[in-house]
């Protein structure tokens, strides 16, 4: 896993980030369409304020722009080809930042694109004491 906040590798073991995965579904402008309650919790921000924000107002550093919708559906494959993982901060509504893992997946259901961005906490320490 590449750690993009700091450039380290982060430690994939089992115990380097505890927890479920949460899912946001993204439209291929990079704005969120849906989102899991978990999550919600997580950000700090209820359903209706993160439905339609793009997705970069809460994770800078995902690439994803409304201009390029083809690039980032090509990025969402790209990137999620064997189960690729990056760690990146999350900024919650509160302005903290949290690290989380995330992996990218696209989907194409009859026609229909979107992407789906899986978060889970994540834990630098490689004894699993967060």
């Amino acid at each position: 896993m590449i750690d993009f906040d700091n450039g380290q590798t982060a430690n994939d073991g089992p115990n380097s980030a505890p927890g479920d995965w949460h899912t946001l579904t993204l439209a291929l402008t990079g704005d969120i369409v849906g989102c899991d309650q978990d999550l919600v919790h997580l950000l700090g921000s209820q359903a209706d304020v993160l439905i339609g924000k793009p997705v970069r107002t809460f994770i800078p550093g995902i690439p994803f722009s409304a201009k390029t919708p083809g690039y980032n559906f090509a990025y969402a494959i790209v990137h999620g080809v064997k189960g690729a993982r990056v760690r990146r901060t999350v900024r919650t509504s509160d302005g903290h930042g949290v690290l989380v893992d995330t992996s990218l997946l696209s989907r194409n259901i009859k026609g229909h694109r979107s992407i789906e961005l899986k978060l889970r906490p994540s834990c630098l320490r490689t004894d699993g004491a967060c």
